[in-house]
């Protein structure tokens, strides 16, 4: 530790910590523009200015490291001088555009220039004039002029996801930031994150841009629902409308950053919505009211009653409370465990492990998925940790993925090969067997037992695109797991695979929520629901459900399975006598569907959802449900009291039900909401 005095002020600080944390640490803000607490300090912006007692000169804070006994001071004269010029020099060129910048009002430059300029300008000749507002792709709009040369979005790129994009083009007053040889970017996944890291309005979002004034907004602390991260995020509405998403730093999952796709895959809020319960399909369409529709149900229900029961599949994306509500219809209401997830992953060992465990170890075992492109943040706190700490990426995936290019070695197999590689690692197979069935050399199996043994206890990411036999899959990591010294981690291809299947989104739990040989717990289920649980067995697989005559009713919460699986799911769901769609947009699934009940989107009511690490994180809403849509919750309680079973009105009733029922939950029900961001499950 280093003790040291700024402005008077003692502090005791660890050694290497900058001079201008140091100062944030007593609660003094030293004005800045090119550092960052996430990057590498550089020096280059001047504004950081302080004065240190047997310095010969000023120094910047951001690049001088405290010692004990040192002595700062910042706001000297000297130091309030030199702020003074830096300022007047950065704004010699800058354009007077404020108006119409998309960063007013969330613009640092604009904010120091208030606390700290002259509010006056001597320089007296032409200033010089750049490229303005052009897009450069990856939804970026580059505005040249206003550019102050803090270095931040290049340094990102450089430190961070190794995808230099852009950078700066040649020197002094005709630096500019430019794309090399001014190709549009065509494919980016962290390029986004510059737009943030930008102290100005150079870099502005073309998505976001002209939509509304930072004030305007209606933000949300949320969590993002597009892989299983969990990064936490910012969703911001105006007037009804989905307008931007923006990174809230959480440092133990997403650090301070979000994906391109967590950041511009939003317009599905506002376009197709499902604004009125309808019944009957094609041109016999029409809208009702929710009593209408649920009475409709149930009386479809009972006539078709016994002509091969009933079966649910639940979009992996789905929040646990809508996951429970959904499962408690589909046990009280339609009388059937047949409950799914669209998510092969839930199949597989529910195994989890800490990011920060993962990203600290020396080597990391990728099998199967694509990081770069299924779990982003994740590959981006990889890449991190390789560049910092020399960590070391193995990667067994399909041929010509991102993650088997960028790693540090990799063998490519195809996916239904991967179960038997795995099953190898496992011994659950024989080498020979792993070698015919995974098409792959023998030099390349012992290549993979390396890695594992290069490191004593090396990270394993396992996961799956749906190809190969998950029951040789699921076999092989089980053996995988007794074999494992460091952390092993199956990783969902959905936001919310973990979650569901810890309140009941499983059609191995019979019956009812709970496992059999719990009875004090199936005693409470049964008063809690206070009908009488099915007991029959489900088929293994939601294909298998719908073999032969097909259920009476078909379920689908959320997703879009015959968009998505095409051919294969329509001619699985075709023999249905009736297919009900829960959701939020109209899409292949809701034309085909017999009765359409309109769903709120992610950031339109609070829900819990669990990551891969298992940690259950509270989304809050920005906007509200647009026409009669409901929360899923709601839904299951409105169409539910009318076929059995008693639903909760109220969030906070249900939650308490969850906690009832699944004991893993109680500690979550009864945290504030701020502790509920760091809440973990056992």
């Amino acid at each position: 530790m280093a003790t040291l005095t700024i402005d008077g002020k003692p502090v005791a600080v660890p050694d290497g910590t900058l001079v201008i944390d140091a100062a944030a640490a007593v609660g003094i803000k030293i004005p800045r523009f090119c550092y960052h607490e996430r990057l590498k300090p550089a020096g280059a912006c001047r504004m950081c200015l302080v004065e240190i007692e047997g310095a010969a000169k000023l120094q910047t804070s951001c690049t001088v490291q405290v010692r004990d006994g040192m002595v700062v001071r910042t706001n000297t004269d000297q130091v309030l001088n030199a702020r003074e010029m830096v300022m007047e020099f950065i704004l010699l060129h800058h354009p007077l555009d404020c108006p119409v910048c998309d960063k007013g009002g969330e613009c640092d430059l604009q904010d120091i220039t208030y606390a700290h300029g002259t509010g006056t300008q001597r320089f007296q000749y032409d200033r010089l004039h750049f490229r303005k507002a052009y897009r450069i792709g990856g939804s970026i709009v580059l505005d040249q002029e206003r550019c102050i040369e803090c270095y931040r979005c290049v340094r990102f790129l450089e430190e961070w996801p190794d995808e230099l994009a852009f950078a700066f083009h040649q020197r002094a007053d005709h630096s500019v930031i430019r794309t090399f040889n001014d190709e549009v970017l065509a494919d980016t996944r962290f390029c986004g994150n510059t737009i943030d890291l930008c102290p100005v309005g150079a870099l502005t979002s073309s998505k976001f841009r002209f939509r509304a004034r930072p004030w305007e907004l209606d933000n949300a602390a949320a969590i993002c629902p597009h892989c299983s991260v969990g990064c936490n995020m910012v969703a911001a509405g105006r007037l009804g409308t989905y307008c931007r998403t923006t990174p809230r730093p959480n440092m133990e999952i997403n650090d301070y950053w979000v994906c391109d796709r967590g950041r511009y895959e939003y317009d599905w809020v506002n376009e197709d919505r499902i604004l009125r319960p309808a019944i009957g399909r094609d041109a016999a369409r029409h809208d009702v009211s929710w009593e209408e529709l649920a009475d409709a149900l149930r009386e479809r229900l009972g006539t078709d009653a016994g002509q091969g029961g009933a079966a649910m599949l639940v979009d992996g994306s789905t929040s646990c409370e809508d996951g429970y509500a959904a499962a408690k219809l589909a046990r009280c209401g339609l009388r059937t465990n047949a409950i799914y997830q669209s998510d092969p992953t839930a199949s597989l060992p529910r195994l989890e492990a800490r990011i920060d465990a993962i990203v600290g170890r020396q080597t990391v075992l990728i099998l199967g998925p694509d990081l770069w492109t299924t779990h982003p943040i994740l590959w981006l706190r990889l890449a991190h940790a390789r560049s910092e700490a020399g960590l070391r990426i193995y990667a067994v995936g399909a041929m010509g993925t991102e993650t088997v290019r960028r790693a540090d070695a990799a063998v490519a197999v195809d996916p239904t090969g991967l179960p038997a590689v795995v099953g190898w690692l496992g011994s659950q197979v024989t080498r020979d067997q792993a070698v015919q069935t995974a098409r792959i050399g023998g030099h390349e199996l012992d290549a993979v037992e390396g890695w594992l043994k290069q490191s004593s206890q090396p990270a394993i990411l396992i996961g799956t695109s749906g190809g190969g036999d998950l029951g040789a899959l699921a076999r092989g990591i089980q053996g995988l797991r007794a074999r494992a010294a460091g952390p092993i981690a199956v990783l969902p291809n959905a936001s919310n695979t973990w979650g569901l299947l810890r309140v009941g989104v499983d059609r191995s739990v019979v019956p009812g929520l709970v496992p059999v040989q719990d009875n004090a717990a199936k005693k409470t289920l049964k008063k809690t629901w206070d009908v009488p649980l099915p007991t029959n067995a489900a088929p293994s697989t939601i294909r298998e459900a719908l073999r032969g005559k097909g259920p009476r009713c078909l379920w689908i919460v959320g997703g879009d399975p015959l968009g998505d699986g095409g051919a294969d799911w329509a001619s699985a769901i075709d023999p249905a006598n009736m297919v009900v769609y829960q959701g939020t947009n109209w899409n292949a699934t809701a034309r085909r569907a017999d009765f359409v009940l309109p769903a709120a989107a992610f950031c339109e009511v609070e829900h819990s959802r669990a990551n891969l690490e298992g940690r259950l994180q509270l989304s809050k809403p920005c906007l509200a449900p647009p026409g009669a849509a409901l929360p899923g919750w709601r839904v299951a309680a409105l169409v539910g009291g009318r076929l059995g079973g008693r639903y909760r009105e109220e969030l906070s009733a249900l939650r308490r039900e969850m906690a009832e029922c699944h004991p893993s939950l109680r500690a979550f029900v009864s945290l504030s909401s701020g502790e509920r961001e760091t809440f973990l499950t056992p």
